[in-house]
Order: structure tokens, then C-alpha cells, then sequence
């Protein structure tokens, strides 16, 4: 199985693993690692692959923990796709979400 191919595996799952209750944050990390492993020659990273649909199918919960857990410097949370993660959050804020409580189930 080519690294590219993995990556697309792991993203299924992933999604999977954020929009399942309760978050099992080790298992997401354990995710978000391997999509942060080395590359293998001749691959290259396709963070642009995630749709913009799929981030506006994702709760304010669910970004939360995505960004609370992300590697310092998570590329997905960098230029046009970062800002349109951050403009996401601050529309469900602005729609009335309890964010202190999703930071609390969210947690460190």
C-alpha cells in the first residue's frame, strides 16, 4: 500500500473517529500521526484533498478537538484551509454554540 493510499485510509477512519461519541482522542492522535509521518520519495502531501464540505459537516466540538490536538505547526491549520477552519468556528460561535462547554468535553 503506497503512503498515499494510507493517507486516504487513515482520513476515512478518522472522520470516522471525530463524529463518534464519545471523542476517543488517543485513537484520533494516534490518526493525525500517521498522517504526519514521513513521506516515502516521490509522494507529496494533499491536505487540500479534505473538502471544504466536509469541514461544514463537522461540529464546533469536532473542530475543536481537531485543532486542541493538532501538532504544533499542523499544516491543515495554515494558509487558505486553516482560514477557512478558523472562519468555520467563528460562524458556529456567532450561531450560538456553547463553547465553554465544548471546550470542557473537549478537555486538554
Amino acid at each position: 500500500m503506497s503512503h498515499k493510499d494510507l493517507r486516504k485510509l487513515v482520513r476515512e477512519k478518522l472522520a470516522k473517529l471525530i463524529t463518534a461519541e464519545p471523542l476517543d482522542l488517543s485513537a484520533i492522535n494516534a490518526m493525525v500521526a500517521v498522517l504526519h509521518a514521513p513521506l516515502q520519495s516521490g509522494d507529496q502531501r494533499d491536505y487540500d484533498a479534505e473538502p471544504r464540505a466536509q469541514i461544514d459537516s463537522l461540529s464546533y466540538e469536532q473542530l475543536l478537538a481537531m485543532w486542541r490536538f493538532a501538532p504544533l505547526g499542523d499544516i491543515r491549520f495554515q494558509g487558505e484551509h486553516g482560514e477557512y477552519i478558523r472562519q468555520r468556528m467563528a460562524e458556529l460561535r456567532k450561531q450560538g454554540v456553547d463553547t465553554v462547554a465544548a471546550s470542557k468535553k473537549v478537555g486538554w
